[in-house]
């Protein structure tokens, strides 16, 4: 049966490539258009219509021109980060700078991020360890739709109904915990307290328990927001 003129006809694929990292495979194919290949299965043709492969063709080029872009704003924009940010730390008290003119308002800032020797701080603490650190053990369990225990299927909403029991109720093996379970502690120190007992006095922090480090960060947003309709 011929094909339709309206239809890109299925010429011999050209090509055909397959990545072995990716494992992918695909076929090109000649169209229409000068230059313009399609990417297809291999050894299968594919009937689609010209007008088709020219919408295609303008969204691809469409979507491919911005994706370059913002891969090249993205290069421009981390090295404008590491320039702003040492203007800042260079210049003390510099905050940012706004425009009226551009309607944008640019801050800059140091953020200090605060980490703890757990071993360490229970060794200051001593007995008092326990009310200014909180642990929490948080588990996460992934579980297969379907997974067949001794009980049966394992279904969403039975695991819901038994999420306060025991996995081990569910007919699920010892051995199967491991691979379905991941256990790790959270660990919170209330650090309002810890100031409140160094300066009372009550404990003292051997050297390097606390450590102090400062990141910096910026945000920009419109110096004025345009009003909703």
């Amino acid at each position: 049966m011929p094909i339709p003129k309206e239809i890109s006809p299925g010429l011999p694929q050209t090509e055909i490539r397959e990545r072995v990292k990716g494992r992918e495979r695909f076929a090109t194919v000649e169209t229409h258009l000068p230059g313009v290949l399609l990417r297809t299965e291999p050894y299968m043709e594919v009937d689609i219509l010209k007008k088709t492969i020219g919408k295609l063709y303008n969204l691809a080029r469409a979507y491919a021109e911005r994706k370059f872009r913002i891969n090249e704003l993205g290069d421009q924009q981390k090295e404008a980060d590491s320039e702003i940010k040492g203007l800042a730390q260079n210049h003390e008290g510099l905050r940012g700078i706004q425009s009226e003119k551009d309607n944008f308002v640019l801050s800059v800032f140091p953020r200090e991020i605060v980490t703890f020797d757990d071993q360490l701080l229970e060794k200051s603490l001593g007995i008092a360890y326990s009310s200014v650190v909180h642990r929490h053990l948080v588990i996460s369990i992934a579980v297969p739709a379907g997974f067949q225990t001794e009980k049966g299927p394992v279904q969403e909403k039975l695991l819901h109904q038994v999420l306060t029991q025991a996995l081990l109720d569910l007919g699920l093996r010892k051995v199967d915990l491991k691979k379905i379970m991941e256990t790790r502690v959270q660990q919170r120190v209330d650090e309002e307290t810890l100031e409140e007992m160094i300066k009372g006095g009550k404990v003292k922090l051997l050297e390097g328990t606390k450590k102090t480090d400062t990141t910096w960060a910026i945000r920009v947003e419109p110096l004025k927001k345009s009003p909703k309709n």
